[in-house]
């Protein structure tokens, strides 16, 4: 089973601490008790949907541990979505039936489906998209997020979106700033190296569909000659 002695469920008895309560954007928990899997990253059919926190295990309440749990932490996946939702009526009380629904809504593109659309990069001060950057050019990057509620799109909102300027590795990581109606955007300084770069954006949120954007640009050393 799954144990976990920070995040169980608070009951009118001591238990074991093999229901587990997970806070996901409900004021109920999501209430888990069950046995523990875990997910193959590299079966694309496969999703994970709830971890467990850091300090669960998986091991047998009944006994005393004689040894280190073999799984333990967010290698525990709680809850896993295959080719369609199950459902669960035993916690009734629970926030599980507005998770369900919630979840239903995101896998059909009914709720929290990101969109990112109108992305640019040029130099400070100008509006085009240049072909080539030579070192020390400030430069500018933006996209505009927008959300499916269900009913409209509504702007994207959150603090920690980063784009990276990446070539084999990233020479820059940028945290967006917003302006709270979609438009994120930040500049910086092109490094002293030339070659192909990327700018990479990678958003997963829980609760929203994942955006993954890349746009190529090229940058050359400028030589000069006296």
């Amino acid at each position: 089973m799954v144990i976990d002695h920070i995040s169980y469920a608070v009951s009118d008895t001591e238990g074991d601490h093999t229901l587990i309560a997970c806070f996901i954007n409900s004021k109920a928990p999501v209430l888990f008790e069950g046995v523990a899997h875990t997910v193959n990253a590299a079966n694309s059919l496969v999703l994970k949907v709830i971890s467990a926190s850091p300090a669960a295990c998986s091991a047998n309440p009944k006994s005393a541990m004689s040894s280190p749990p073999e799984l333990t932490g967010s290698a525990i996946s709680l809850i896993s979505g295959v080719q369609k939702p199950g459902s669960s009526t035993k916690h009734v009380k629970s926030g599980n039936e507005q998770f369900l629904t919630e979840l239903n809504k995101w896998i059909f593109h009914d709720g929290g489906h990101l969109k990112a659309v109108d992305v640019r990069h040029h130099e400070v001060g100008e509006a085009d998209e240049p072909a080539i950057y030579r070192i020390k050019d400030e430069l500018e990057y933006s996209v505009e997020i927008y959300v499916w509620s269900g009913a409209s799109c509504e702007p994207y909102v959150a603090d920690d979106v980063q784009v990276q300027f990446y070539m084999m590795s990233p020479y820059v990581l940028k945290t967006l700033s917003t302006d709270t109606k979609g438009l994120y955007f930040t500049s910086f300084k092109v490094p002293d190296v030339y070659g192909v770069f990327q700018f990479k954006m990678e958003c997963q949120r829980l609760g929203c569909s994942s955006l993954s954007l890349s746009k190529q640009v090229i940058k050359f050393l400028l030589l000069l000659h006296g």
